[in-house]
């Protein structure tokens, strides 16, 4: 027992912790505190009286505080020096003599921890010193309180047991002496040890005083329940160990475990619980002293969740016992206090179960006691539970040889390989019936027998093959693994067959003692391979004349797109070789920028099984601006490879696009001169008039048509009049802005669209500056010519507000124009469509009138 002697001070005592043994803090004098591995504190006074060592008990800290302890052992070598034993003196106290008030034995009784009580049976009320109120938790100041008062003190169990053993005492048939607890305010309890008897009667007998003293038992009690409990937790420990002899089933020796836990009151409640298979849960297989109800309504868990917070879920997720001392002061306990006081335990302890290597459950126990659970109990729960683990994992164990002998048999005969085993020697000791369907034996014809004669005599070509050489001889001999798939195994029936084969040493203690063999007939897979084989020459020979780019690649972990095949005809699709894209990793490199995220959905996105087509632009390395269109399939990557594998072909489709724009173009723009046609006019119209609209603003319509152009087709060629043609539009184009539009109409007519218009006058401007460049002298293979043009011109939207009554009334006064003497411009106005219309009313009069015979001669 360690033993510390520096002199004590309140902090010393409050910054020592319990250790494993019990501790001694020495105050000199021979008073000491003695700290226990559990925690309790105790006062102890070492003296020597009539030649013999002896102890007195001083209290309990810290009720008992250090200078009261002073007090006390000062009072206790008072009494010494009287030559007066303390612990005499105390037990003289304990025999309820009565005690004259202020003698000096009760005053030493009182310093001595004991307390003096005296019962007036006639007021109901006890007269006593303060040592006697601190115990039994009343207030020290008062010298007197009820018998009720004294009464309401004691622990509800013991009542009863109480109250009869001082009506035995008051009725003259027994002194009063009682063990029993007493419950504090602050919910503690404490164990007295009560004694007292009646000192006064009346005439007729009836008691009329009682007196007595009480002291604090709680470490001797505990001392004692201690070493029960160590007695037959041992106990249980040898009965377990006999029970696992016995081989009982696991759920029936765990029952009885916990059966035997609660017998004699050892421990209030036990269960066993095992972890469920979500690894959090933990559900109870054996249990005793609950009641039917308590474990199915408790969820309990061994994760960092409220419910995982009890000793037993700490003890499964930490692999260390957990103890709660007292349910009523852990606030770590507190989701589980008011189950606890219902249930009648105020400690529990629960040490967790290892099998298999690892934390599968916890052995919980419960105390009606706090602090029920010192370092030595603790030890033997874990022994027990250390027990228990290791009787399920050598049973687990055994059942699972057991298991993998049936498998490993079920296995043999089930296997579809051919599985067979030699010796030392060669000599076949087992063998399955898959190896013995293929080889057209039977099991007596090969047990026994030299494998290498049977089935491995001859290389495929019929030459013979010695033993020595045999792979799998020399696996048996060296101890080495081999695996061969060159070579053959004649049947019964003098065919052979192509296998692939592994063998393997086997040892028992140490010592090689043979191999086991396993083949399979590979036939089928010699045919597929050469079928392979020829398939991928047919591919090479095809992907050799493709001009599509044909590729693989793999798609690392990072995203990373390598290509680790493709056909040679990558120049031909992106300008650049096989070589120099594969030094990149991909071609998403020569992507178009604008076309980044297209090839990103398209292709290094895709999920597995996925397939995508897509347009992309290449710049090639010409610096050409090349198109493709890629055809993507993603695959899973094999087992040991991480990422996807890309399966892609590229076409090129630069001349189908061009063609295509060529189409486009055509279908809005004329051949010739390149500018829009009508139907573009139109469009181009529209948006014109939505911005005039919002603008306030007009736009005006010039329909131009070439002065006398037929004459130049006619005298010049078709040659001439489509140069005469081009230089036209391009002093037109000098005449208008970029937002303006000009069309051509076919032949010699063009119309001008101009767009927000302020006024008339900036019509007239233009017109005038038209007719002054085209009058302009042009020379067309050395013939100098002057061009001139008629130009009607209509306005929105005074003359109308669509297209074809714009372009309708622009015509007509274009017309109007040219019958003015051309060269010159006219807008449109109703009188002009007045004309036309009787000019076009005359012209179909005439007509008629020819038809009708209706004209006549007039000389």
């Amino acid at each position: 027992m360690a033993r510390i002697a520096t002199p004590l001070t309140d902090r010393r005592i409050r910054q020592t912790h319990p250790t494993a043994k019990p501790l001694k803090l020495a105050d000199g004098g021979g008073m000491y505190l003695l700290l226990n591995p559990d925690g309790s504190r105790y006062w102890r006074l070492d003296y020597r009286f009539g030649g013999k060592r002896k102890t007195l008990a001083l209290g309990v800290y810290p009720e008992v505080t250090l200078g009261e302890a002073r007090r006390r052992r000062c009072a206790a070598r008072a009494l010494l020096a009287e030559g007066r034993d303390p612990a005499a003196e105390r037990k003289a106290g304990k025999a309820g003599k009565p005690l004259p008030d202020g003698s000096e034995q009760a005053y030493a009784l009182a310093l001595l921890g004991e307390g003096v009580w005296d019962w007036n049976l006639r007021s109901g009320r006890v007269r006593h010193n303060p040592q006697w109120a601190r115990l039994m938790g009343l207030d020290v100041q008062q010298t007197e309180h009820t018998w009720q008062e004294a009464i309401a003190c004691l622990q509800e169990q013991d009542r009863a047991g109480v109250m009869s053993a001082i009506r035995a005492c008051l009725d003259g048939n027994a002194v009063f002496d009682r063990e029993h607890r007493i419950r504090h305010a602050d919910g503690t309890s404490i164990w007295l040890h009560n004694r007292g008897e009646v000192v006064e009667r009346d005439a007729e007998g009836n008691p009329l005083r009682m007196v007595g003293s009480l002291r604090e038992v709680t470490e001797l009690r505990r001392e004692a329940l201690a070493m029960r409990q160590r007695n037959l937790l041992l106990q249980i420990i040898a009965a377990v160990n006999e029970m696992l002899v016995a081989e009982r089933p696991e759920h029936e020796l765990m029952a009885r475990i916990c059966q035997e836990l609660v017998r004699d009151d050892l421990f209030r409640m036990a269960w066993v619980g095992l972890v469920n298979e979500d690894g959090v849960t933990v559900d109870s297989v054996a249990e005793a002293g609950f009641e039917n109800t308590y474990l199915s309504k408790v969820e309990i868990r061994c994760d960092d969740s409220p419910q995982g917070q009890g000793p037993t879920g700490t003890a499964i997720r930490l692999g260390i016992t957990a103890i709660n001392d007292d349910t009523e002061t852990n606030q770590q306990f507190a989701p589980w206090r008011e189950r606890a006081l219902l249930h009648g335990y105020r400690s529990s302890a629960a040490t967790p179960l290892r099998a298999y290597g690892r934390i599968i459950g916890a052995l919980t126990v419960y105390s009606e006691e706090p602090h029920a659970f010192g370092p030595e109990k603790v030890i033997l729960l874990e022994k027990l539970a250390a027990d228990l683990g290791v009787v399920m994992g050598h049973r687990a164990a055994l059942a699972a040889l057991r298991e993998s002998e049936e498998r490993f048999r079920l296995l043999l005969d089930a296997s579809p390989e051919a599985i067979f085993g030699v010796d030392s020697q060669g000599i076949c000791t087992f063998v399955n019936p898959a190896c013995l369907d293929m080889l057209g034996y039977t099991q007596a014809e090969v047990l026994g027998k030299s494998i290498h004669a049977l089935i491995h005599h001859s290389y495929p070509d019929g030459r013979p093959y010695p033993k020595e050489q045999c792979h799998i001889r020399s696996s048996t001999l060296e101890g080495k693994p081999t695996h061969v798939d060159s070579e053959v195994h004649w049947r019964k029936d003098g065919t052979s067959f192509p296998v692939e084969y592994w063998s393997h040493p086997m040892y028992h203690n140490g010592q090689l003692v043979g191999a086991v063999v396993n083949f399979i007939d590979i036939s089928e897979r010699k045919r597929m391979e050469q079928a392979l084989r020829e398939s991928e020459e047919r591919y090479r020979l095809i992907s050799s004349v493709s001009t599509d780019l044909l590729y693989s690649c793999m798609q690392t972990a990072d995203g990373d797109l390598i290509i680790d095949w493709a056909t040679t005809s990558a120049d031909q699709v992106f300008g650049y070789s096989l070589d120099e894209i594969m030094a990149k990793g991909c071609w998403r490199h020569l992507v178009h920028p604008d076309d980044f995220a297209e090839f990103d959905r398209n292709i290094a996105y895709l999920a597995p099984g996925q397939r995508s087509e897509c347009e992309l632009r290449i710049l090639a390395k010409d610096g050409a601006v090349h198109y493709i269109r890629a055809y993507t399939l993603a695959m899973e990557a094999a087992d040991d490879q991480a990422g996807n594998r890309l399966y892609g072909a590229c076409q090129d489709i630069t001349e189908r696009r061009q063609a295509e724009a060529r189409i486009e173009f055509l279908a809005h723009h004329d051949v010739l001169t390149g500018l829009p046609n009508r139907v573009l006019l139109r469009d181009r119209f529209e948006q014109a008039l939505a911005r005039a609209q919002r603008s306030q603003k007009l736009v005006a319509m010039l329909f131009l048509d070439l002065d006398n152009f037929k004459r130049v087709n006619d005298t010049l060629g078709h040659v001439a009049g489509d140069q005469l043609l081009l230089e036209a539009v391009k002093r037109l184009t000098h005449s208008t802005r970029d937002s303006d539009t000009i069309s051509r109409q076919g032949g010699d007519e063009f119309i001008l669209l101009l767009n927000e218009i302020p006024d008339m006058e900036t019509v007239e401007r233009v017109a005038a500056d038209i007719l002054r460049l085209l009058a302009e002298p042009v020379e067309i293979n050395g013939h100098a010519m002057n061009a001139s043009c008629s130009i009607g011109i209509a306005m929105y939207p005074q003359d109308g507000s669509d297209f074809d009554s714009l372009l309708q009334k622009a015509d007509t006064a274009m017309y109007n124009a040219k019958d003015a003497g051309r060269n010159t411009y006219r807008f449109f106005d109703d009188r002009m469509n007045r004309q036309a219309r009787e000019h076009l009313m005359l012209q179909n009069r005439l007509h008629q009138a020819l038809y009708r015979a209706e004209l006549q001669l007039h000389y």
